[in-house]
């Protein structure tokens, strides 16, 4: 009985389908908790599962079509491929020098994520975003879609 019940509830519980219906708070919330449970409308004690997972992949990829990854992302992305290719490589040749190349590049990509933490957090995001639109944002009803698109007006602004 306790499976029908989470069955139907997955199935016919209203849940967010795209970054222009899920609020910020509940994307912030996935982010943070790894829990899709946060898909949902209204709130839900449910366990991450197949259709939460492609409800989720098919939102987060709208995003990255909209918006695409941040420039420090793709920089992390490029020194972890470079180090990928430098293992294979040392698999291949065996050549102990590449070892010292892997550690290099690891140090790098560690000093990558460390900058990336002192970047601006979403809270003083938020805290600009707001200071620059002159309005409080409530975070539980401002949709994704949204917050980045004036996130974005405000840097083209700035660059522009």
């Amino acid at each position: 009985m306790k499976r029908l019940k989470s069955n139907l509830l997955l199935r016919y519980a209203d849940k967010y389908v795209s970054i222009d219906d899920l609020p910020m708070y509940n994307w912030k919330k996935i982010h943070d908790t790894d829990e899709l449970k946060w898909l949902f409308v209204k709130k839900q004690e449910v366990e991450n599962n197949e259709l939460l997972e492609r409800r989720w992949a098919a939102i987060y990829d709208e995003y990255l079509n909209e918006f695409g990854l941040s420039q420090e992302y793709k920089e992390i992305l490029k020194v972890k491929r470079k180090i990928a290719n430098l293992q294979a490589d040392y698999i291949i040749k065996g050549n102990r020098i590449t070892l010292n190349y892997i550690n290099i590049e690891k140090n790098a990509l560690e000093s990558l994520y460390d900058s990336s933490k002192k970047g601006s957090s979403f809270r003083e995001s938020l805290v600009h975003l707001e200071k620059m639109q002159g309005i409080k944002i409530n975070t539980k009803q401002i949709t994704v879609a949204d917050y980045y698109n004036y996130l974005r007006s405000i840097k083209n602004n700035n660059n522009g």
